[in-house]
């Protein structure tokens, strides 16, 4: 039994941000790249540097936010060294979009106390790191038994270069697609490349109801040629039934994250790229992707081996409305991140429907994926049949109306019945 899985959020370019000062009508102003801003902020005291604090119990906690304040003289005087203010102008200066997480920090600038240094020092940590980033789709699967497929990278653009594959976990291929999401076409070829790595016999295969899984045929009778079985899991139940999702892609994002601050570390001014992006994903997925993950993450979902009682009871109550305070005390950055979201009135997805459990590969799934093809073309049809009459009618409309008015109407002749006219004719 295997499951796969794509996700987009692991980022591979991490661009330097940078802060514009200006030194004058003569000299102008000069571009500095962030971490030379913020790091002598952050390195006059040596217990506050910026290594140590990948996770921060920041302003907003369970415990009263005057816990988080400096209560002794010690601490007061401890904290007066901090250069906490300095901080909050640079984060706010690097990047606009940032001054709702800096707002939120900035009313401890009279009193603030070590949670309050680390929140800001993720902030300019995020800040350095998200310059022109850009996504990749990295495509796991694993078995219960503890077997790793070796993952798809798919990187956004349009040609592939060799290069991008270098360093890359071994046995691990590459896709280009235009947004860097998985596609029909691209998850054709991964099933070619599952196959080649795969225990061989008959298999089922676990997958979410992304379109490229379940809206083409040729999927589905390549499945079938290769002997899988794939299943959909329920629609927003991944979040318990996906054995990736509960057990390996966290560790895999933390073992990423530290390798970047590593490498950004020993490289100061370099900036992570496509080309490093394999050795990074390689260290990462040598520590994440162990047998122990992979049957640990299919026993919590309860797949195998069976267990109806893995999935807690309060999964299946229906959703409750939560009321949301207007005032609110500040957060970690990781509550705070990263930036409000600006709501925009988007219109409804056409003919947007949610893809239900099913097997994808069974001869009744088939039919009914076949009889709505066949319906949505003979729907398309009939709708190209009235638009093309609705624009012959409208056309013969115009085409009469614009001969009426440019019809010639010539004025009659009188003829002149005077006696002299007569006598001259």
């Amino acid at each position: 039994m295997y499951t796969a899985l794509a996700r987009w959020c692991i980022r591979s370019v991490h661009g330097r941000g940078h802060v514009r000062r200006g030194h004058g009508r003569v000299n102008g102003p000069c571009t500095m790249g962030t971490p030379a801003v913020y790091m002598p902020c952050l390195q006059p005291v040596p217990v506050f540097t910026d290594t140590g604090c990948n996770s921060v119990n920041g302003p907003r906690c369970r415990r009263p936010v005057d816990e988080l304040l400096p209560s002794t003289d010690e601490e007061c005087d401890e904290m007066k060294n901090i250069p906490y203010q300095e901080a909050m102008y640079l984060a706010q200066s690097i990047r606009q979009d940032i001054a709702h997480a800096v707002g939120l920090m900035s009313r401890f600038n009279t009193n603030y106390g070590r949670a309050h240094w680390s929140a800001v020092k993720q902030i300019l940590r995020y800040l350095s790191k998200t310059r022109g980033a850009e996504n990749v789709t990295v495509v796991a699967c694993c078995s219960a038994a503890g077997h790793f497929i070796p993952p798809l990278v798919i990187y956004k653009g349009k040609r592939n270069k060799a290069e991008f594959a270098d360093n890359l976990p071994p046995g691990s291929c590459v896709a280009m697609s235009d947004s860097s999401y998985i596609t029909t076409d691209i998850f054709v070829q991964w099933l070619h490349h599952f196959n080649q790595h795969r225990v061989p016999g008959k298999l089922i295969l676990l997958l979410d109801g992304h379109a490229s899984h379940v809206n083409s045929i040729d999927v589905i009778d390549l499945a079938v040629s290769y002997n899988i079985t794939m299943v959909c899991l329920p629609p927003h139940t991944t979040h318990y039934l996906q054995p990736l999702d509960r057990a390996f892609f966290k560790p895999l994002k933390v073992h990423y994250d530290n390798a970047c601050r590593t490498f950004l570390s020993n490289h100061p001014g370099r900036q992570i790229t496509k080309l490093q992006f394999g050795s990074l994903l390689s260290e990462a997925w040598g520590r994440a992707a162990t047998p122990g993950t992979a049957s640990n993450g299919f026993r919590a979902c309860g797949i195998f081996p069976l267990n109806a009682a893995a999935i807690p009871d309060n999964a299946f109550m229906p959703s409750t409305a939560s009321h949301t305070p207007t005032k609110t005390t500040p957060t970690t950055f990781a509550m705070l991140h990263p930036t409000p979201k600006i709501s925009r009135a988007r219109r409804p997805a056409a003919n947007k429907t949610t893809q239900k459990a099913a097997v994808l590969t069974s001869p009744a799934y088939r039919r009914s994926f076949t009889d709505k093809l066949e319906s949505s073309d003979n729907s398309k049809k009939a709708t190209t049949e009235r638009r093309r009459l609705f624009k012959a009618k409208k056309l013969a409309t115009k085409k009469r109306v614009t001969g009426i008015r440019n019809l010639k109407f010539k004025p009659p002749v009188f003829r002149d019945r005077s006696p002299q006219t007569m006598l001259h004719q």
